[in-house]
């Protein structure tokens, strides 16, 4: 949902609100060799998930166009560029070692790289978001 401003009337604007957000990845393996924390194991089993924390994402943009134009010009354009905040990533991984003497290792591993995504996802709180549109009138 956003709220659209037209400080001098015509088709600048500027654009508040928030967009819903359900943006993940996901990764599964079964009977692989993965590496993890920089150790290649054999996994049975393999699940991974890194997903947004906040599912409604504000958005603030500025943009050229107007939806509601009164001009007699069936075909319309516009174009918007902003940044949405989406906040920390969550991060989920899980892994069964084919070899149950190295759980133990895997289990560690898994923490530390779990660690490293999170420091790193950190740093994409912010995502720039680009539109373009074009409308025709009947």
């Amino acid at each position: 949902m956003l709220i659209d401003w037209h400080p001098f009337g015509g088709g600048f604007r500027l654009s508040l609100g928030a967009f819903y957000t359900d943006n993940y990845v996901s990764a599964k393996a079964k009977d692989q060799k993965v590496t993890i924390n920089d150790r290649e194991y054999t996994v049975s089993n393999l699940s991974g998930k890194i997903s947004l924390k906040n599912n409604f994402a504000p958005y603030f943009g500025i943009g050229i166009g107007n939806a509601i134009n009164k001009s007699n010009r069936r075909l319309h354009f516009s174009l918007d560029i902003g940044v949405m905040y989406s906040g920390s990533p969550d991060i989920s991984l899980t892994a069964t070692a084919s070899d149950p003497l190295l759980q133990a290792q895997l289990n560690q591993d898994i923490e530390e790289q779990k660690k490293k995504f999170k420091d790193e996802a950190d740093n994409y709180k912010f995502y720039p978001v680009i539109t373009f549109g074009i409308s025709y009138a009947f």
